[in-house]
């Protein structure tokens, strides 16, 4: 652990959860490689983990999956499950499962998954749930690596973006059931195991700073300082049983939120200031003789 707070540091926690490999459970690491200029998507499993992208899929359709596979050892196994899926649990789901038959080589393969029932649950009875293809590998210790994958609604159409994986995993997110392994569930420990004692006394100095200024504020009869205070102290009493920091989007609302309070700071108030040149003239007038009447 270090004492400064430095930008190699993050990320640190997961780095060694994979390096000691505690009880034998370690995260699926996944990397896009190249092979001869041929990007591609290599996921070498321990715990599994769901790489998946949001597809507008229509009810009652059949769509086509095709997508070419490698496995170095020969071992791995690719399942491509299409569910609803709102946040982090799926529902209603189907899904097609691919065996590599060669070691090392790759191979096409193909498979129809037909949507019906997608559309029976909804809300208010028009809003239905998001639809998201997953990739996974449900065989630990062993690799897949992914080429172009395309999914084909009936017109022919690839609804998938970013399938060849030219620009990195953009469009692809993953989930994992195991929280642990990729953080610590308290923001303070987290911020401290990672960026050190001065990043742990940056972060509750820069929240504390902007919460008593929204408080302050809120003395004054500032209105709007009042949700900003609120959503402060929200937000440190969930670090105390999460790690909100993580996600891109809180952290973003977070340090905006913060901005917002660190303006509300009142201004220093200032006393009356003489200039050099009225002191000058002041001086001027008081060494001038007397006039005499």
């Amino acid at each position: 652990m270090s004492l400064l707070p430095t930008v190699s540091w993050l990320g640190t926690y997961p780095r060694i959860v994979l390096t000691r490999k505690p009880e034998g459970r370690f995260p699926t690491n996944f990397v896009v490689a190249e092979d001869g200029g041929y990007r591609f998507l290599s996921l070498h499993t321990g715990l599994p983990i769901y790489l998946g992208q949001k597809v507008p899929v229509q009810p009652n359709q059949q769509y086509r999956l095709f997508l070419a596979l490698r496995s170095p050892d020969g071992k791995g196994v690719l399942t491509a499950i299409l569910c609803e899926k709102m946040l982090l649990y799926s529902a209603n789901c189907r899904h097609a499962t691919f065996r590599i038959h060669v070691p090392g080589r790759w191979e096409d393969f193909g498979a129809m998954i037909w949507s019906g029932g997608l559309d029976e649950d909804t809300i208010l009875g028009w809003l239905t749930r998001p639809v998201e293809l997953s990739l996974f590998d449900p065989v630990a210790g062993t690799t897949i690596e992914i080429g172009h994958i395309r999914m084909l609604d009936p017109q022919g159409r690839d609804i998938l973006a970013n399938g060849d994986f030219s620009r990195g995993t953009e469009r692809w997110y993953f989930t994992d059931d195991q929280h642990a392994i990729w953080r610590i569930e308290n923001q303070y420990l987290m911020t401290l195991f990672e960026s050190g004692v001065l990043g742990l006394a940056s972060f509750v100095l820069l929240a504390g700073t902007a919460l008593a200024g929204a408080v302050r504020a809120m003395g004054r009869g500032n209105r709007m300082a009042a949700p900003v205070a609120a959503s402060l102290l929200a937000f440190l009493c969930s670090g105390v049983f999460d790690y909100p920091l993580e996600g891109s989007r809180l952290a973003a609302l977070f340090y905006i939120i913060a901005f917002c309070g660190l303006m509300m700071m009142p201004a220093p108030e200032l006393g009356p200031a003489v200039s050099a040149i009225s002191r000058d003239r002041s001086a001027s007038r008081s060494d001038r003789p007397a006039k005499p009447g």
